[in-house]
């Protein structure tokens, strides 16, 4: 009977929609509990304070909120942006040439190793208080995932793949563009994925050190004047920011690499 089958795109979105509920209610009984503990121990909202006020601290601040969550977006975009421009390519080269490599790997590998925060102010010195160097700070911690799964992307081909195109008498370029670049876009995104996180946390790094606007300058000034409520409705906006950026990659994904297993993995599951 062909009746199954015709079920499946509704089965689909039943299952996405169960998928969506487990965190959603997980959440919901998890801010539930925090308010009643913080009720019931009385905890100074100084302390911790209850969500309800963190909502009303969000409602009440939303246009303040919304302004420097502008700013802290614009940061994270360009950071995330200047990363993948830079990180892909970076990433070619690597593999492109063995002498690349042993040249620049080394180099990244170290700089990984230097807390950014530790360099933030030397930003600030040399480029001030403005957006270019917490763009700076964004790209640097994006930079190296996108690096690395770029480049172990190209080199994770099927070596039959490669003796194949090659008695062809493809050239190097066009071993590139017909199997390694291709191969390589689902190792790409998921590097692009964890740097939309990190990009994130650039940017707030680049805010704490030295800014006069952003969701990190909030964090700070309510910290230092125990506005605790505040703090965490400032977390809210960070989160939505790092969040939206991550679906739109997720979405980016699907539109150019709709064949990936990973992407069609759980429609496959849904149609058996």
């Amino acid at each position: 009977m062909d009746e199954p089958e015709e079920d499946a795109p509704a089965r689909g979105v039943r299952r996405r929609g169960v998928d969506f509920l487990y965190p959603v209610v997980f959440l919901l009984v998890l801010i539930a509990a925090w308010e009643a503990a913080v009720v019931w121990l009385r905890v100074q909202p100084i302390v911790l304070p209850p969500p309800s006020a963190v909502v009303r601290s969000l409602l009440d601040d939303w246009s303040y909120l919304l302004w420097h969550a502008w700013i802290t977006g614009a940061e994270v975009v360009l950071g995330f942006m200047a990363s993948a421009l830079l990180g892909v390519p970076a990433g070619i080269l690597v593999v492109w040439s063995k002498t690349i490599e042993r040249t620049l790997m080394p180099i990244f590998v170290t700089s990984q190793t230097v807390p950014k925060i530790a360099i933030a102010p030397l930003f600030v010195i040399w480029f001030g208080i403005g957006l270019f160097p917490k763009v700076l700070v964004s790209l640097l911690i994006a930079f190296f995932p996108i690096v690395i799964s770029t480049s172990v992307g190209l080199k994770a081909i099927d070596q039959d793949m490669l003796d194949l195109i090659r008695s062809m008498n493809a050239s190097k370029w066009q071993v590139f563009q017909k199997v390694r670049i291709p191969n390589s876009l689902p190792f790409i995104f998921s590097g692009l994925k964890i740097a939309t996180a990190f990009a994130t946390v650039g940017a707030v790094v680049g805010e704490f050190v030295g800014a006069d606007k952003g969701l990190g300058y909030v964090l700070i000034v309510s910290n230092s004047m125990l506005e605790t409520p505040r703090l965490f409705a400032t977390l809210i906006p960070l989160s939505l920011i790092g969040v939206l950026l991550y679906a739109a990659v997720v979405k980016l994904e699907k539109m150019l690499i709709p064949w990936d297993v990973a992407v069609r993995g759980e429609e496959r599951m849904v149609s058996m």
